[in-house]
């Protein structure tokens, strides 16, 4: 096959913002002597270690690798995206894509230890999350579970959850009351019976007093019954 074969076969693959591995590209019909030769003349964009997409389509995203190297079956979670990234899907946070350090994956503990190459910061869970607390989404091809809207605040103020301090575990919180109030009480109940509670209490009760302030009744409803 020729190179412009090569380039070709390569954008009839990947098209639609997915990734592929040089051994996916290789069974493919595209060795690794022409994929290299593809990165050079920037038509394939090496994502991340091991891992390529179209140059021209790649937005620096790194959803679409984190579900090549983590997704697979629905009904058995290999790897969740959880915390920042999650908190990101879910429009919980004013934080930008390009502002985040390392997204987090949980992952079973006794499972693998390798990242595949992938800058990602793997958090090991003795208690997997179950598969009520996550929703099932698709980047790049490729599915992955992240948690849920509620699962997400929650995991925010998780003690796992790292040096993310209590700013973005706050942020969520109140945006989730203001969406949803009942939703935000859920969470508190959650984390009591996962150990944290605590934590979120503190800042739920800090919200209410806020919202007391603010006349808004406990149901997130106005006198008129519109939700604020």
């Amino acid at each position: 096959m020729a190179a412009t074969g090569h380039g070709k076969r390569a954008d009839e693959l990947l098209r639609g913002g997915r990734t592929a591995t040089a051994a996916d590209l290789a069974a493919a019909g595209i060795p690794r002597i022409a994929v290299t030769r593809l990165v050079g003349r920037d038509v394939l964009k090496r994502c991340s270690r091991g891992y390529y997409t179209l140059a021209q389509e790649w937005d620096g995203s790194p959803l679409p690798v984190l579900a090549a190297r983590f997704g697979g079956d629905p009904c058995r979670p290999r790897g969740v995206v959880c915390l920042q990234m999650a908190a990101y899907l879910h429009d919980l946070t004013d934080m930008g894509l390009h502002q985040m350090d390392r997204p987090e994956v949980a992952v079973p503990c006794g499972g693998s230890n390798r990242n595949g190459g992938i800058p990602v910061r793997l958090i090991r869970l003795r208690e997997p999350h179950p598969l009520q607390d996550l929703e099932w989404r698709e980047f790049g091809g490729h599915g992955i579970h992240i948690t849920t809207r509620e699962r997400t605040v929650c995991d925010l103020f998780a003690p796992w959850s790292g040096l993310l301090g209590e700013g973005m575990a706050r942020e969520a919180l109140g945006r989730l009351m203001a969406d949803d109030f009942m939703s935000a009480r859920r969470v508190r109940f959650r984390a009591e019976k996962l150990g944290w509670g605590a934590r979120v209490a503190e800042a739920y009760e800090a919200m209410m007093v806020l919202r007391k302030f603010s006349d808004v009744p406990e149901d997130g409803l106005s006198q008129g019954g519109m939700r604020l």
